[in-house]
């Protein structure tokens, strides 16, 4: 199976120059810690869309995902769309470095030798109408984020 990787070229806009500083920091092994005045409710479990064949989808409405919290079955697709005008970057916590689920790791979207599918991570912006997705073949409980806004988050509760 290939992967392959796109980019999405966007005119000069802040949220961009912004991301590209934060990869930069992040490379060079510096934390960071994003600071945002509005937090956003846990909430329970929600009904979610799902398709068949184990795909489940998760909305970004710009300010956060829906549902927060899905359970699904070990080996499930998970679809995140992007219902929003701006861009997001789903991943897995811990924000910036992104290496709680099992193999992943932001450093690892960027080194070229590392299979970015097997990655819990978008590695880079998603614009307004696109998806990423993602296969969950590890069991647990597992946090994300949106990468560019970081207290957008979620979890993916994953059952045998």
């Amino acid at each position: 199976m290939g992967v392959g990787v796109f980019f999405v070229v966007q005119s000069q806009n802040q949220t961009t120059e912004e991301t590209t500083e934060l990869e930069d920091r992040v490379m060079e092994g510096e934390d960071i810690i994003m600071e945002d005045d509005t937090m956003e409710d846990e909430g329970t479990m929600e009904e979610h869309e799902e398709t068949p064949m184990g795909h489940h989808v998760v909305a970004f409405d710009g300010n956060g995902y829906s549902p927060k919290e899905i359970p699904i079955k070990k080996g499930d697709t998970v679809v995140f769309k992007n219902e929003s005008s701006r861009e997001m970057w789903p991943a897995t916590v811990i924000h910036p470095s992104h290496t709680v689920y099992p193999g992943s790791g932001l450093p690892k979207c960027f080194d070229g030798d590392s299979d970015t599918s097997l990655l819990f991570d978008a590695c880079g912006g998603i614009g307004s109408g696109g998806e990423y997705s993602f296969v969950f073949n590890e069991i647990g409980s597992w946090k994300y984020h949106d990468h560019l806004r970081a207290t957008a988050i979620g979890t993916i509760i994953v059952e045998e």
